[in-house]
């Protein structure tokens, strides 16, 4: 199980950028399938409310109920499609945020050194540099991030808040 919590921490850190563009594209996405849901359900209630062949009668009320019917099942699916990235977003913003929440638990230091690996591509070596400490002394406090982080998460699986598969 340790092994689990630990490996789910890395890739909760090394996919914390790939998320939030995730996030970013399905916003995206979200916002234009809206923006065009009632547009095209007008165009096609007027397609269908104006299409008719020669001698026909047309009808004289705004749309038939087949039309509106048939306009409604567009909209209705629509909103199933809106539903399901609203879900998709939610469920990547939640996991956004609390790696962002428990990234606040680490004293400033310890998130300094992982948000430099995991999100900046910086390299070990690199990052004791930079903070002005020996790789060796960088790697304790690296570890006592990660161990920080571990046990955030083992909280919350044991609260059934996430499944650590």
């Amino acid at each position: 199980m340790e092994i689990e919590i630990k490996k789910y921490v890395l890739e909760q850190l090394n996919g914390q950028c790939i998320r939030r563009k995730r996030i970013d594209v399905l916003e995206f996405e979200l916002e234009t399938l809206m923006s065009q849901a009632d547009e095209k359900a007008r165009e096609v209630i007027e397609a269908m409310a104006f299409s008719h062949g020669d001698g026909e009668h047309v009808q004289t009320s705004d749309i038939s109920d087949i039309t509106a019917d048939i306009a409604m099942g567009y909209r209705s699916e629509i909103t199933d499609q809106a539903r399901e990235l609203y879900a998709w977003i939610r469920k990547l913003e939640i996991e956004s945020e609390r790696l962002d929440k428990y990234m606040g638990l680490l004293n400033r230091e310890e998130a300094a050194i992982l948000r430099m690996y995991h999100f900046e591509g910086y390299a070990w070596k690199a990052i004791a540099k930079k903070c002005h400490m020996s790789v060796r002394t960088m790697m304790r406090v690296r570890e006592t991030a990660y161990h920080t982080l571990e046990e955030c998460y083992s909280k919350a699986q044991e609260c059934g808040i996430i499944s650590i598969e």
